[in-house]
C-alpha cells in the first residue's frame, strides 16, 4: 500500500467517512479497556492513513483523531488520544504484529479497509 494522491486530496473527509462507517460507538472505551481487537484496529487505522497519505506522525494522528472524534471520542482531548495511540503503536505494531491474534486482527482490518476503499473507487468518490 502506498501514497495515493486522490485520497490525500480528500484525506480529512475520506477518513471521517470511513470512521463513521467502520468504528462502533464504544470503540474508544474498548481501546481503553485494552481490547486487543480494537487496539489493533486503532493501530492499523493509523498505519493506513500514514501509508496512503504519506503524512508525518503528527498529521496522521490528527487525521485519525478528527476522523473518530464525532462518533466515538466525545470530549476526549487530542493530547490524551495521542498518548493512547502512541502506547498502542508501541505495544501492538512492529515485530509483534506478525504473529497470532495481532496479525489476524491487523489483516482483518486491512481487508475491510481495502474493500471500503474499492467501494469508494467504484462509487467515484476517489479515482486512482
Amino acid at each position: 500500500m502506498s501514497f495515493e494522491q486522490s485520497i490525500y486530496d480528500k484525506r480529512n473527509e475520506f477518513y471521517k467517512k470511513f470512521a463513521n462507517e467502520f468504528f462502533h460507538k464504544d470503540f474508544w472505551k474498548k481501546v481503553k479497556e485494552q481490547d486487543l481487537q480494537d487496539c489493533c484496529f486503532l493501530c492499523q487505522f493509523y498505519k493506513v492513513i500514514k501509508f496512503r497519505c504519506d503524512t508525518d506522525d503528527n498529521e496522521t494522528s490528527k487525521i485519525a483523531f478528527d476522523s473518530m472524534k464525532k462518533k466515538c471520542l466525545g470530549s476526549l482531548k487530542y493530547e490524551k488520544f495521542k498518548e493512547e495511540l502512541d502506547l498502542n503503536l508501541s505495544k501492538h505494531t512492529g515485530f509483534k504484529s506478525r504473529f497470532g491474534e495481532r496479525r489476524d486482527y491487523m489483516n482483518y482490518f486491512h481487508a475491510q479497509y481495502l474493500d471500503w476503499e474499492l467501494k469508494m473507487l467504484n462509487d467515484g468518490y476517489i479515482n486512482v
